[in-house]
């Protein structure tokens, strides 16, 4: 290649290399690999420059210069290939004043040995003697040279390193800014040891550009997680929690092998990898996805029978920037279905419960409520009544003859007729009303709010009923029961419910004294 198409091609790659530099100093908020790549990218480019232009015919104190500026950029990218190995296998590190002082030591020197050369003649020897790129080094140069291929070698080694003991997401990521780095390290070594292989030009800064453009794509593009590789492959890859990670530009940059298998399980249509996605088309619950813009957490169903426990949050380095949004989800789908059993059987329970509360008050032959409730109810109603200034009836009711019944058709005839009583008292009753089964053949229907002649009207509408109604008890025989009744008021009849229930049972005893079949009110008090 001749003179004018090598000085084209070099300066190409200078301009390349400026760019991809701006980029990536731009990103450096997103990653701390980001500003080390663009140390680098410069110091190339400014190294593809200098060698276009010491390729042209320039004025020896002009070529001295470009010199100095070419031999410090080459410490620069060295600088920057040992800090991005650094920054891209821990992203947590940062660039300490100590070794940034050490770094800067070799340039220094370089730029003061390159400069005083015609003096010395230590770095170069026979400087203008020759074309400016085809120069004789002196001793000094191998010094220069073994100090960078051994900062070098400790990159290469780091990340090669790196590389063996990552997880299988890292190692496509370490393995393509390993091999892009090799590439002009072995032609650089090539053009130092044989010059006339390559005719005579270094085309390593040119090489630069392609490792700057591939570690540019897996920085940012593949995503470089935000933790040590190391730690992950022995502690992320082997937890039974998912773990997603997210970076500030709300990209999928890694996920673990549980968490990938809740995914798909979520999502069947998802690829197999969904590194480098973004976090959006993964995640498409909407309950899910507030998990990406908040530290939170939540438990959702994500696909029917599959529940997580999801929580979310920002992790961020020692200035406060956020570095990654870490998902962590549980598979909380056995302990939900395990909640949902014990609520049905917590109702089931419940409705035992109240099941067996109402059949502790209820008598278990007629289903009517028993003595037990109709003191509690009747209490009840005469304390509310005393606060209000109302009134309660209270009729009590018994069966005529009942004792003939058991002993001329037996008991289970008896039961017929007590239930057949019971179904009749039910008749009609009015919400508020209770009716209750005494004791033996005698009912009692509590009236709220109802005075003497409301409560004898219901009495006498009960009785009428009960005499009118046949009572099969086996075969073709019906039985006709008579029932007869007293009914008394508080508070005029009695000042609490015990008083109440005597003067009812007094009017009963009146009314079956006086021929049964008949309603009685109980006698006012003088």
């Amino acid at each position: 290649m001749d003179g004018p198409a090598v000085v084209t091609v070099f300066l190409l790659a200078a301009l390349v290399c400026t760019v991809a530099a701006a980029v990536a100093w731009r990103r450096r908020a997103n990653t701390t690999a980001a500003a080390a790549l663009a140390v680098l990218q410069w110091s190339a480019g400014a190294w593809a420059a200098c060698a276009a232009l010491l390729d042209l015919p320039l004025p020896s104190t002009t070529a001295r210069v470009l010199l100095v500026v070419n031999y410090t950029a080459i410490h620069l990218l060295v600088a920057g290939t040992l800090c991005l190995s650094a920054a891209v296998l821990d992203p947590s590190w940062r660039l300490r004043r100590r070794t940034a002082l050490l770094l800067a030591i070799a340039p220094v020197l370089v730029v003061v040995a390159t400069a005083t050369d015609g003096w010395h003649h230590l770095f170069f020897t026979g400087f203008g003697d020759r074309d400016h790129h085809r120069l004789d080094f002196g001793p000094l140069f191998p010094v220069h040279s073994a100090y960078c291929y051994g900062l070098l070698a400790l990159a290469l080694l780091r990340l090669a390193r790196g590389w063996w003991r990552a997880a299988a997401v890292f190692r496509h990521q370490i393995g393509c800014i390993l091999a892009a780095a090799l590439v002009p390290i072995a032609l650089n070594a090539v053009t130092v040891t044989s010059p006339g292989v390559l005719g005579g030009v270094d085309w390593t800064p040119v090489f630069f550009v392609v490792t700057g453009l591939v570690t540019s794509y897996a920085v940012f593009r593949r995503g470089l997680l935000q933790i040590v590789p190391v730690a992950r492959a022995q502690i992320v890859d082997t937890l039974a929690d998912g773990v997603l990670v997210v970076d500030p530009t709300g990209r999928i940059v890694d996920v673990n092998t549980a968490g990938l298998a809740m995914l798909h399980r979520a999502h069947a249509d998802l690829p197999d990898d969904v590194v480098g996605l973004p976090a959006t088309t993964a995640l498409r619950n909407p309950q899910v996805r507030e998990l990406l813009s908040q530290d939170c957490q939540r438990t959702v169903e994500v696909a029917p029978g599959l529940h997580l426990d999801l929580r979310s949050r920002v992790h961020r380095d020692g200035r406060g920037r956020p570095l990654a949004r870490v998902v962590v989800a549980r598979d909380v789908s056995d302990a939900v279905a395990a909640e949902h059993r014990l609520r049905e059987h917590l109702r089931t329970i419940d409705g035992l419960r109240e099941r067996l509360q109402e059949e502790a008050v209820r008598d278990a032959l007629t289903g009517l409520h028993n003595r037990r409730h109709l003191v509690a109810a009747l209490e009840d109603a005469v304390t509310r009544a005393t606060r209000s200034g109302g009134c309660v009836g209270v009729v009590l009711l018994d069966v005529d003859h009942f004792k003939l019944v058991n002993d001329t058709h037996g008991h289970q005839a008896g039961d017929e007729v007590l239930c057949a009583v019971a179904a009749g008292l039910l008749e009609g009753t009015r919400e508020g009303d209770t009716v209750a089964r005494y004791g033996g053949e005698e009912f009692v229907v509590l009236l709220p709010g109802a005075g003497a002649e409301a409560a004898a009207r219901r009495a006498e509408e009960i009785r009428a009923r009960c005499e009118a109604a046949r009572v099969p008890v086996g075969g073709d025989v019906r039985l006709s029961v008579t029932v007869s009744a007293g009914v008394a008021v508080f508070p005029a009849d009695g000042v609490d419910a015990r008083g109440v229930l005597a003067a009812a049972d007094a009017a009963l005893y009146a009314a079956k004294a006086a021929g049964r079949n008949r309603v009685l009110v109980a006698a006012r008090r003088g």
